[in-house]
């Protein structure tokens, strides 16, 4: 069973650190997307959202999951967790990076100052200084490689009786029109789709945002 284990060292994800250095590296963006998961505006007392971003490039895959959270006059707080992976190692990175901002008090029943939304508070919530408080943890999850022999075509489970029902419909249809075989339903055979890992096939990986 992959468990995720304490990060040794300094986070990695930070802009010295060795993935951190990779990701400003000028590379091509394979793919990329942005989702939104959850939005609610909190009965008009701030905001609460969900979004998640991926980013895959020739040398490595980064995934960030944030939940931002306003509450006008009250505080502004970011929760962020990045998965990164740099192609042909066997570790896969988790970085969680909880933050905080106390907001100044409402003033006639309105927020002080310029609305801080998820790209604002996150550039304020860069600061580590007071009155912002961070925590910041990294594990990393050891990839177990399958061996090249277990590669083989997946063995049918429910293929093999969808095929003999089907053959037996299918003759039962040509005795009842006198033994004709020509309009008998063809007999599809499975198909099986295999995908080709991107570097070397896992052999089982469940990844969440909690660790489980």
């Amino acid at each position: 069973l992959a468990l995720w284990t304490p990060h040794k060292g300094p986070n990695p994800l930070r802009p010295d650190g060795e993935a951190g250095r990779l990701l400003r590296q000028r590379e091509e963006i394979l793919w990329s997307a942005e989702l939104p998961l959850y939005a609610d505006t909190l009965h008009d007392n701030g905001e609460s959202e969900l979004r998640v971003r991926v980013r895959v490039m020739p040398s490595c895959f980064l995934v960030l999951l944030r939940h931002h959270l306003r509450i006008d006059g009250v505080i502004v707080r970011q929760r962020d967790v990045r998965l990164f992976h740099k192609f042909g190692s066997d570790k896969i990175l988790r970085c969680t990076r909880t933050s905080s901002l106390p907001l100044p008090p409402l003033c006639a029943g309105r927020p002080v100052g310029p609305m801080v939304d998820e790209a604002r508070a996150a550039e304020m919530l860069t600061r580590s200084g007071p009155p912002c408080t961070v925590k910041e943890e990294a594990h990393e999850l050891t990839l177990h490689l399958a061996p090249q022999s277990s590669a083989a075509k997946p063995t049918p489970t429910a293929a093999p009786r969808l095929i003999s029902q089907r053959k037996e419909a299918t003759a039962s249809m040509s005795a009842s029109m006198g033994g004709s075989t020509t309009a008998a339903l063809p007999v599809l055979e499975p198909l099986h789709l295999t995908a080709r890992p991107l570097r070397a096939a896992v052999a089982l990986l469940s990844v969440s945002t909690d660790g489980r």
